[in-house]
């Protein structure tokens, strides 16, 4: 998992490789990662390969981004992974696998702590626009003064790829 340390709202990126000998029968089955008090949303997987000592490995990178909504220690464990793979073709093997726990933690920056609501985001542009109904501006006329407010990188946006 990668920071393992995030400002609350922001991400942390969970990445998990699954690979299996020779190739894969099928997509291999994962769990949805949710977390408590956290929104959690895949990226688009990956295909790898690998050799080691001789062996080709086929596999998925999956990666899965992690928002924490409140500060706090956050862990992934007892999850599992099943694959189905053909190490001797045509014979099918299935496994299920377990993940190791992850976790990391989430923080309010101190100058932020009393905010409220506290909103994250890597980027923040403010706009303001100001309408008179004449000009010049007299007694009697309108103005309507219209501010704009943009967070990038916030839970609510579609996150970027892994």
């Amino acid at each position: 998992i990668d920071p393992p340390r995030v400002v609350v709202g922001q991400r942390s990126t969970l990445r998990i490789d699954v690979l299996a000998p020779n190739y894969m029968t099928s997509p291999p089955e994962l769990p949805g990662f949710q977390v408590r008090n956290a929104v959690t949303r895949q990226f688009q997987s990956v295909n790898r390969s690998e050799q080691r000592t001789g062996t080709s490995y086929a596999g998925v990178r999956f990666a899965f981004a992690i928002y924490p909504q409140e500060p706090g220690a956050f862990a992934i464990s007892d999850q599992k992974v099943k694959v189905k793979y053909a190490a001797e073709p045509p014979a099918v093997r299935e496994e299920e696998i377990a993940l190791p726990r992850v976790s990391f933690e989430a923080f309010i920056p101190d100058a932020a702590a009393d905010l409220n609501p506290f909103l994250a985001a890597s980027q923040l542009t403010l706009e303001q626009s100001v309408q008179r109904s004449s000009d010049p501006f007299k007694v009697g006329d309108s103005i309507t003064r219209t501010v704009t407010i943009q967070a990038e990188e916030t839970p609510a946006d579609e996150p970027g790829r892994a």
